[in-house]
């Protein structure tokens, strides 16, 4: 992967951002280390239990409050999941596009998992895309920070 001044990780439900801190050492500086950026309180992400509205006629398997996923049948379940899917990527591209705005990076790089690094891309600004200089498909939400220091610094 390319290096970057900022790493964007992101997952279906959580965002996590490294900088690049550090210098070149073969100037004398402090080697490179990465920080993990504090996010900005008014980002907030959907929940998957959120209730999706929506327009259709409905056809329920029990009885219960309309418009939850559990009474819908199988086919109306799954345009809700697809429906939920795009606007968590519509969601986490705005958080991307805020965080990128506010780290004012000459290049980072984006790593998400394969089914949402398309939905998530495909939303980002011109603008933000410019200074994009990498992607990868894969979930790196979990790692600590000196797993992810091995993964982006060694090379």
């Amino acid at each position: 992967m390319k290096s970057a001044e900022v790493y964007v990780i992101a997952n279906a439900g959580s965002i996590r951002v490294c900088r690049r801190t550090g210098g070149d050492t073969e100037l004398g500086g402090e080697p490179s280390h990465l920080k993990e950026v504090p996010l900005d309180p008014s980002i907030k992400l959907p929940a998957k239990e959120d209730t999706i509205p929506s327009d259709r006629p409905g056809r329920f398997d029990s009885g219960g409050r309309a418009g939850s996923g559990n009474n819908l049948v199988h086919g109306e379940r799954h345009g809700a999941d697809q429906e939920w899917e795009k606007r968590q990527g519509r969601a986490l591209a705005e958080a991307v596009e805020k965080t990128i705005a506010q780290q004012s990076p000459k290049s980072w790089a984006f790593l998400a998992p394969g089914k949402w690094l398309p939905l998530i891309a495909e939303a980002l600004s011109d603008e933000t895309g410019r200074t994009l200089v990498a992607t990868e498909a894969i979930d790196l939400t979990k790692h600590t920070l000196k797993n992810l220091e091995e993964r982006f610094l060694s090379s």
